[in-house]
């Protein structure tokens, strides 16, 4: 026992000296916060699914990436029913789910280690200086984000004029090229004081042609709005409702409300 507490404590003194470079320079995330999204699945015109997102960051490292990640952990509310019609874009993982259903009469849901299908733990960076950056959900029908660029602003970009960035990124054996272009938002649907900014990107590849990601962002609260639209027909929208902040032990406040 002494010994599990004695590696428990080096193993925490490690990530913390891991973590050092990344304190204090957070803006939109905190370990007080929690954001609420709703979630909009929609295949082929139809929509499949109608969920809730919540996101709670941390202020520990992230465990695959501990010096330039934090952690973050995404809670989803699945919609079960609406699931049983989700197509899966991969045609070996969408047999294993009918054959599941046919033999448990329930849908199959993605497990992850040392949590239960409704939890996900992944990482984010957010450098005041540098950039904002996120994983997206994972879970589930949501792995259909791997083949779009991930959420991610570089504050540099933030500027008057349009200005675009590309990057490349190996996904197993595909390789997909990013493009990103940044400019003012110039909508009405969120109101706010602040400048927020329009973010367009695209991902394309060989296998899975092109996949396209429009966000609006704030340099206050994050991403409003994620616009995912996909190869094949897929749709998804994530769209901030709420965000919560933890003021006392037993106190939340109301920071943002769509």
């Amino acid at each position: 026992m002494i010994f599990v507490i004695a590696m428990k404590l080096i193993f925490s003194i490690v990530l913390l000296c891991l973590c050092k470079p990344l304190i204090g320079q957070n803006k939109i995330f905190s370990n007080k916060k929690k954001f609420y999204y709703s979630a909009i699945f929609i295949q082929n015109g139809d929509t499949i699914t109608k969920e809730e997102i919540i996101i709670e960051p941390f202020n520990r490292p992230w465990i695959f990436q501990a010096r330039v990640q934090k952690s973050m952990k995404y809670h989803y509310d699945f919609d079960t029913i609406g699931l049983k019609n989700f197509i899966h874009y991969r045609s070996g993982i969408q047999t294993s789910r009918e054959v599941y259903f046919e033999r448990h009469n329930k849908v199959m849901t993605t497990p992850h280690w040392l949590y239960s299908p409704k939890k996900e733990i992944t990482g984010y960076k957010e450098d005041s200086t540098s950039r904002f950056y996120i994983h997206p959900p994972r879970r589930n029908h949501y792995s259909i984000t791997q083949l779009a660029p991930h959420p991610q602003v570089y504050y540099t970009a933030l500027r008057d004029t349009a200005c675009y960035y590309n990057s490349s990124m190996i996904w197993g054996q595909y390789i997909f090229k990013h493009k990103i272009n940044v400019k003012p938002y110039e909508g009405s649907e969120f109101k706010r004081d602040e400048r927020m900014w329009d973010i367009y990107s695209e991902s394309t590849s060989t296998e899975y042609k092109e996949n396209t990601l429009r966000a609006v962002f704030s340099k206050e609260i994050g991403f409003l709005n994620l616009s995912y639209k996909f190869y094949n027909n897929t749709e998804l929208y994530i769209r901030l409702v709420r965000i919560e902040e933890k003021i006392k032990r037993k106190e939340i406040k109301v920071i943002y409300q769509k």
